[in-house]
This record gives C-alpha cells, structure tokens and sequence, in this order.
C-alpha cells in the first residue's frame, strides 16, 4: 500500500505533484520533523512535566450520523490518546444538522473537549492548498477559522507569525514564491500544531463480484446506493451463473 502523511496541509495527490505539500518525513522539512515521530515516552514526559502525570479525563466529539460519519477515523485517535494516558470519553454526534454542524465543524473550537470533523465538507481543500490553510488560519475566516490563539487571552486571534506567511502566500502572484511560502507554513505548524490533521492517507482498494456490472463506472458524491451508482446484476456471472 502507498500511505503519506498529512502535515498542516492534508495530502492529495495533485499537491504533491505540484510542489506545494511537503512531507513531514521528509529531509526537506527540516527540525519540525522531530514533531511527527512516534516518541510516547517523551510525550509522557510531558505531560508529566505539565503537572499530568496520570494523564487527564477529555471528551472527544465527532459526527456519527446517517448523513455523514468520521467514526472509523476517529476510534485510531481515541486509541492513540488512551496509549499516552488520556482517559477519553466518547460523544459520537447523531443530529448532523442541527448539533454536529453548528456545534462542532462551523463552532470555531468553541467547545469543550476536542472535535473531530471537516472543513465545510471539504470545501477549502479542493480550491488550492493555499485555500486549505486559510480557511483554517486566519480569523477573518469566519467559521472555518479554529478560534485559537498564542497570547493565551482566548480572543481568537490566531498566530500573528502563521498569518503573515498566509497573508503573503494570498496576494503573491509568482507561483513558485507561493510554493514556497505554504510550504514555510508546514514546517512552522510541525511545530506549532494549533490543531492536529487526521494522520494521513493510503491507497484505496475494491472489490466486487463479476455479477456486479457498472460497479465504480461513475464515481463521485457521498451516496452510494445501487441507483445512484447505476449497478445492477447479471445473472449469467459468477458466482450467479
């Protein structure tokens, strides 16, 4: 299986072969790297030296309703946070339009624990990779803006440092400066890391029947029901036949 990890900027094949994703294991990404290796007796160092010892009780949130679920992504998470002592609580969100939306993805951070969810489905990502950043960076991008900051006040204003890097990668019209500059962006949040990304990705695999016909012929959307993909059976294939 081909797998690459995620930085600040999720994975897609079309950032890398264009330059602008960096891989975090990668000789390029310089120091910041360190933040991406597997260390538990570090990260238990500490937390010990941040007065957790015995670890700490968090709720963790993400959506797990008809409409839209990360639950398979999120039960990794859980574990690795239970390895490092975190006593998780889980909160699999089943209302996805008037709980899971509002009150998670489009909240801003503003909630109690930690959530995992998308970026308005997406969206940002599949714009630019400088989009991808944006969106999740700068607060006067509204909802999609995670609401942190650095001086510690809880005003959500963001990381003046990470903002101009983003502020500059916006208006700068030489497509390899901007290159550059998201990719300066990656290394700083290897160290930052003002939220986490999902670990990564890996190739996909299908399977199906020979009696399965049109089976992946169209691809695209979130329902895969029989109709909307156009399969149907042919009896005279196995294991029918």
């Amino acid at each position: 299986m081909d797998t690459n990890w995620n930085s600040g900027l999720n994975f897609t094949d079309s950032y890398q072969a264009g330059g602008w994703w960096l891989d975090p294991q990668g000789k390029d990404f310089g120091d910041n790297a360190s933040y991406y290796k597997l260390d538990l007796a570090n990260a238990k160092k500490l937390l010990s030296a941040a007065g957790f010892p015995q670890g700490f009780d968090a709720t963790i949130r993400y959506p797990n309703s008809a409409q839209y679920t990360l639950d398979r992504q999120t039960q990794p998470i859980i574990g690795f946070l239970q390895d490092l002592g975190i006593k998780v609580h889980q909160m699999p969100i089943t209302d996805y339009t008037e709980e899971y939306i509002p009150h998670d993805r489009d909240a801003s951070g503003a909630y109690e624990g930690m959530g995992v969810h998308s970026v308005t489905g997406g969206t940002p990502t599949l714009i630019s990779a400088i989009s991808s950043l944006v969106a999740l960076h700068l607060p006067q991008s509204g909802v999609t803006f995670n609401g942190y900051d650095v001086n510690g006040k809880g005003d959500g204003s963001g990381d003046p440092q990470l903002i101009s890097i983003l502020a500059k990668a916006q208006v700068e019209r030489d497509l390899a400066t901007q290159k550059k500059l998201i990719q300066d962006a990656q290394r700083y949040l290897g160290k930052a890391q003002h939220i986490l990304m999902l670990p990564g990705t890996s190739t996909g695999f299908w399977a199906a029947w020979p009696t399965v016909q049109n089976f992946r012929t169209w691809d695209g959307g979130v329902d895969e029901t029989w109709e909307h993909y156009g399969m149907w059976i042919d009896p005279t294939k196995a294991p029918n036949a």
